[in-house]
């Protein structure tokens, strides 16, 4: 059975995967599965999912720049991006966002095990590493 990732209402939210066991648990009957399949989870990737809501139909979750390093501690910033041009309209509606990416870290290096979420002036996000 998968888990339902939308099932968090409105609230952002975010999982940080450790294992391709627990990656399927999430993503197993989705398309995301052969993306699953392909993170070598023992040499340092790990998955990150991060969720939001906008407020019209035509925006998207997109990742602003690329993952930073504090303290052993993984920043990543978000942002909510309008997909379509400004002189086309949207349709106003409560709509989930969320992006699923890959992040490769050193496996010598210090654990992966936790993630900072930035999205604009929100409080930021700590996501814990699911083994």
């Amino acid at each position: 059975m998968t888990v339902d990732l939308n099932d968090w209402r409105y609230e952002p939210g975010g999982v940080l995967l450790g294992s391709q066991d627990v990656a399927l648990h999430y993503f197993g009957d989705t398309t995301a599965e052969t993306f699953v399949e392909e993170t070598d989870f023992e040499g340092g990737e790990r998955l990150l999912y991060v969720r939001a809501v906008a407020r019209q139909t035509c925006y998207e979750l997109r990742l602003n720049g690329e993952p930073q390093m504090t303290d052993d501690v993984v920043s990543v910033s978000v942002g909510i991006n309008r997909t379509s041009p400004a002189d086309e309209p949207c349709g106003d509606a409560m709509t989930p966002v969320a992006t699923l990416m890959q992040l490769s870290f050193d496996p010598a290096g210090p654990p992966a095990d936790v993630v900072t979420v930035v999205a604009g002036e929100a409080d930021a996000l700590r996501l814990e590493v699911e083994p």
